[in-house]
């Protein structure tokens, strides 16, 4: 674009104020002064009467602003236009209600070169269960590793609350991931302990997989720093900070946000919408039809094991009738009767592995996955927040601003007299786009700051509901083909059961054949099934 372009659009942003379609009202005619002109010739006269800078502003003059007419409203938008060149706006702006583009200068985010390495994988390997002292509760500590880098550090659930709060405060247009909800009734429960710890875990690895907030200094102090008084200090350390309010603070990987409002983002926008209702009320179905399937399969391993203990008591029923009557024993009563003791057990312990499964790939699985659905639909009402208050305010201004055009009550425009006497001169106080772009400076601002934020939500909407609906299919994917692969073993297993326990009723009046016993491990599958049906 050349110097005379730029200038152009300069004057052209000042009449308009970023709200009106410039190209299709330049040629328009108006009467200045009984004299038929258009638009661009009327603009033309009056920057050479009034604003004879404007002509001499050199875009690539780092000082061009001692050079402007010291009228309050020209330093306003003079000072608004240096900020834009100064940010290195490097996208085309186009302002309007329905199609608006922009890109702002921000924070660019620090890359750690711990948090390159490739493979990177984060574990909570464990946890234990601190008591507590006279003035403390007891709590749990989780230990974090991260491989293949070889941090191993010890954390809080507070701690695990303390990240999560930082980085929403300073990365508003994130959707941050869930953490579990703090219980003081459950700590007690090993079984509570191990599905929390799941949670924080995949918690951490979505952290990791967001190539910004991976490499967020506090993130990699969660993560690295060992020594618990350290850890505390940084802690301190991030109060300091208050939560990000204006765009120029974001912190983004470029060190540049994009705002924008267009049909096509409004309209996927929407749909995204419509959709995160839809997979929060089905994940919430999954989850409940996951739980009647683990009270199922616990119901039937019971069963299983029951069938078990019969076969054991029939066993001894006719092990007994052996040992009185050794002429006429019944040896092979005794291996029938074994044998199938044998196969229940085994069958029930097949079971008890499946219940692990329902409850770590299901259960456990779609309780994260339907969270950060929740989580991304409170982000969505942000956005709808940020749209309110912006329509709102520019709903009102617009009315103010035509009452104000049909009083022709100057004082009220709040408009310096240079500006107004020379608007006046120029019989522009007419024209309605003119003075509705220029009257009320310091409130239409706050109209633009407004639709910036919105725009940049809306944009982030657009991006965090992309990345979140491919992270979950890559999650579902990863997840069911663990569970694929369990299962076959599983399966594998209980087949190769089932093959001896062919073999076995084949042959079992066949003279030495394999000595079996009887098989007790009942009580092991009923704590397994309790602690799995732990809610």
């Amino acid at each position: 674009m050349s110097e005379t372009e730029l200038k152009q659009n300069l004057l052209k942003t000042e009449i308009y104020d970023k709200s009106y379609d410039f190209s299709e009202r330049m040629e328009d005619k108006i009467q200045i002064y009984g004299n038929q002109m258009t638009l661009k010739e009327a603009i033309k006269n009056f920057q050479s009467k009034h604003q004879p800078q404007m002509s001499e502003i050199s875009l690539d003059d780092s000082i061009y602003l001692e050079d402007v007419e010291k009228d309050k409203y020209a330093r306003q938008f003079i000072h608004q236009q240096s900020e834009d060149i100064d940010q290195q706006i490097t996208k085309p702006m186009v302002d309007d209600n329905r199609l608006y583009s922009k890109v702002i200068k921000c924070i660019k985010q620090e890359q750690r070169p711990a948090m390159k390495t490739k493979n990177l994988n984060i574990r909570i390997l464990s946890y234990e269960k601190v008591p507590g002292f006279l003035f403390s509760a007891p709590y749990c500590l989780y230990k974090v590793a991260t491989d293949p880098i070889d941090w191993l550090v010890s954390r809080r659930y507070s701690d695990f609350q303390w990240l999560r709060d930082v980085l929403i405060k300073l990365y508003p247009g994130k959707n941050i991931p869930p953490i579990p909800k703090k219980s003081l009734t459950k700590n007690q429960y090993d079984v509570y302990l191990m599905k929390r710890m799941k949670f924080l875990e995949r918690f951490l690895q979505s952290i990791l997989s967001n190539d910004l907030l991976r490499h967020d200094k506090w993130f990699v102090a969660f993560l690295s720093v060992k020594e618990d008084k350290d850890f505390r200090h940084i802690q301190e350390m991030s109060l300091r900070f208050s939560k990000v309010q204006k765009l120029e603070f974001l912190t983004t990987l470029s060190g540049e946000a994009e705002l924008a409002i267009n049909d096509n983002i409004t309209d996927q926008n929407k749909e995204s919408s419509n959709l995160l209702n839809s997979l929060d009320i089905l994940y919430n179905k999954l989850r409940k039809e996951s739980k009647k399937l683990l009270l199922d399969f616990d119901q039937t391993s019971n069963t299983i094991f029951n069938l078990g203990d019969t076969f054991a008591q029939l066993y001894e029923a006719s092990n007994k009738f052996n040992k009185i009557f050794r002429n006429g024993k019944l040896d092979e009563m005794d291996k029938l009767f074994i044998n199938l003791n044998n196969l229940m057990v085994q069958w029930g312990n097949s079971m008890a592995m499946q219940l692990e499964m329902i409850q770590e790939n299901l259960c456990n699985f779609f309780k994260f996955q339907q969270s950060e659905i929740e989580t991304l639909r409170d982000f969505v009402k942000i956005r709808d927040q940020t749209f309110s208050e912006y329509d709102r305010y520019r709903t009102r201004l617009d009315l103010k601003k035509n009452k104000l055009f049909q009083s022709q009550d100057f004082q009220k425009w709040e408009l310096p007299a240079q500006q107004l006497k020379s608007l006046i001169e120029n019989n522009l106080q007419k024209s309605k786009d003119v003075c509705l772009s220029i009257m009320l400076p310091q409130e239409t601002q706050i109209e633009y700051e407004l639709k910036n934020v919105y725009a940049y939500y809306n944009f982030q909407i657009y991006e965090e509901t992309n990345h979140t609906f491919q992270e979950q299919i890559k999650a579902i994917g990863t997840n069911f083909l663990k569970f694929n692969q369990s299962m076959s073993q599983n399966l594998l297993d209980f087949n190769i059961v089932i093959n001896d326990s062919m073999m076995n009723l084949q042959n079992f009046n066949v003279e030495g054949q394999a000595q079996q016993s009887i098989m007790k491990s009942r009580s092991n599958l009923n704590i397994l099934s309790n602690v799995n049906l732990h809610k």
